[in-house]
């Protein structure tokens, strides 16, 4: 989790990306990224908790799940412009997900003592 403090802002975020799909083996998301996940499930694999007992059902798509690396000092936008510029190297491939019926997702977990905002420039958004 990364810190942030500024003369107008405090805060901490942490980030992960989230990758699933209606049939792909998340090795292959792996594989082409380049990244190790903490978490993956394939479509149809039995369901088990975090815990490893196994759960009623199977999975109904693969699901693929990576912990980002922050850095203390870097605010959201630093983060989220190198975040775009990494997965742009692989956008083929996550453009071929995205055709599939695959949803490519960054989560941001913010915590901060007190309100804060920022302010993303238009590029930042549009990518």
């Amino acid at each position: 989790m990364a810190q942030y403090r500024s003369e107008m802002l405090e805060f901490c975020y942490d980030a992960s990306l989230h990758i699933s799909h209606p049939t792909i083996d998340p090795c292959q998301i792996t594989s082409a990224l380049g990244m190790s996940p903490d978490r993956m499930t394939c479509c149809g694999d039995a369901r088990v908790s975090r815990h490893g007992v196994r759960l009623e059902g199977t999975y109904p798509q693969s699901h693929w799940r990576c912990r980002l690396v922050t850095t203390d000092g870097e605010d959201l936008e630093q983060f989220l412009r190198k975040l775009i510029s990494m997965l742009s190297q692989h956008g083929e491939f996550l453009r071929k997900l995205a055709s599939q019926g695959g949803k490519i997702e960054c989560f941001l977990g913010i915590g901060a003592p007190r309100n804060c905002d920022q302010v993303l420039p238009n590029d930042v958004l549009t990518g």
